[in-house]
């Protein structure tokens, strides 16, 4: 299976998204250039496309450059369409953004699928991930070790038809409710509905995802912690 491009989904410039410490969209976009840069390096992508619902006028150039002296193609879509992500929550915000840009990106139209990453993130493995998932069409992993039902939507890969099938429209089930209550239908778990007659193979090795999360905290795990993760997700704990 030939390489596929990336999918990164961005709000650069966040309209009072409740629960989102990192408002600022300079400080937002020096995060997203600096991720850009970890996947613009990648061997085992053919192109990464950027984008972002808020529509903010980001210095691209000197991104842009940098692709084109790598020889990977990169595209930046972006438009002001964030206020969904406000009244329904940040889930139902990406998975639209998720939408438009499958249906409008060139890069992905031309693709056979493509792996997907939320903005600011890297996955320090995806060398090693990209080249045992190049067996599977899509490959998914379970966000949370004891909590079935609740896909990672932070990164994973799904070939077009899938994707077009069965998640494009999952968003519309989401209903974020305020932290107090908790939250029902997130993205993650409209995606484990929509995929569990599919059994997809889970994302080997498991993803080391680093950045900061829409709430603030980093992500990363401690060496021993992640050691053990990898170990259940080889033993196929992280599945689906």
């Amino acid at each position: 299976m030939s390489a596929w491009p990336l999918l990164m989904t961005a709000t650069i410039a966040p309209v009072a998204v409740p629960r989102m410490p990192l408002q600022n969209p300079a400080l937002r976009w020096a995060q997203y250039a600096s991720a850009l840069q970890f996947w613009l390096a990648r061997p085992g992508l053919s192109g990464v496309v950027f984008c972002d619902n808020s529509g903010y006028a980001a210095p691209y150039p000197p991104i842009q450059d940098a692709a084109a002296r790598r020889g990977i193609p990169l595209e930046i879509l972006s438009w002001a369409d964030n206020l969904a992500g406000v009244e329904r929550g940040k889930g139902f915000g990406e998975g639209r953004l998720m939408e438009r840009a499958v249906r409008e990106s060139r890069i992905l139209r031309g693709a056979p699928g493509f792996y997907k990453v939320t903005g600011r993130l890297t996955v320090a493995n995806f060398d090693r991930i990209e080249r045992h998932a190049r067996r599977h069409p899509r490959a998914f992993c379970r966000r949370f070790l004891g909590q079935a039902g609740w896909a990672d939507t932070r990164f994973f890969k799904v070939d077009r038809c899938c994707f077009e099938r069965h998640l494009i429209r999952a968003y519309e089930e989401v209903t974020e409710v305020p932290e107090a209550v908790g939250e029902r239908w997130a993205l993650g778990q409209a995606y484990a509905r929509a995929l569990a007659p599919l059994q997809p193979p889970p994302l080997l090795p498991l993803p080391d995802v680093a950045g900061r999360s829409s709430l603030g905290p980093r992500y990363g795990d401690p060496v021993a912690k992640r050691a053990i993760k990898h170990a259940l997700a080889w033993a196929g704990q992280y599945r689906l």
